[in-house]
């Protein structure tokens, strides 16, 4: 059975400090960096693999003209998953500073430890 409070912050202060650093960083690399630059939401390539090859804009890849009928039509879930993921990306700093905050108290806690013996 599962303990009530497994938020990822107490996992983080039952972890050696470094846990907390680290993923706060990859936390950090992730929403200020990698997910911005997927395009995946509407079935484009990400951006990150297209380095060297033209680039297509977010407004060609999320408005594309139906071949039969000459209709332009607007998938307005990708749009949202786009702009939500892009949006995050401006919260990247204070989301790693919230993982970062175990990483002392934990430092803390294991220091007394030793000294205690």
């Amino acid at each position: 059975m599962a303990r009530k409070d497994e938020s990822i912050l107490n996992l983080l202060l039952e972890c050696p400090c470094w846990v907390s650093v680290l993923v706060s960083g990859i936390a950090f690399v992730f929403l200020r960096f990698i997910l911005p630059s997927i395009d995946t939401f509407d079935g484009a390539k990400p951006r990150f693999l297209n380095r060297g090859k033209k680039r297509r804009s977010v407004s060609t890849l999320s408005i594309p003209r139906a071949s039969d009928r000459g209709v332009e039509w607007v998938d307005f879930k990708s749009m949202a998953a786009n702009a939500f993921a892009k949006g995050l990306s401006g919260a990247a700093p204070f989301v790693a500073l919230l993982l970062l905050l175990p990483a002392p108290i934990s430092a803390l806690s294991s220091w007394k430890k030793r000294e205690r013996g």
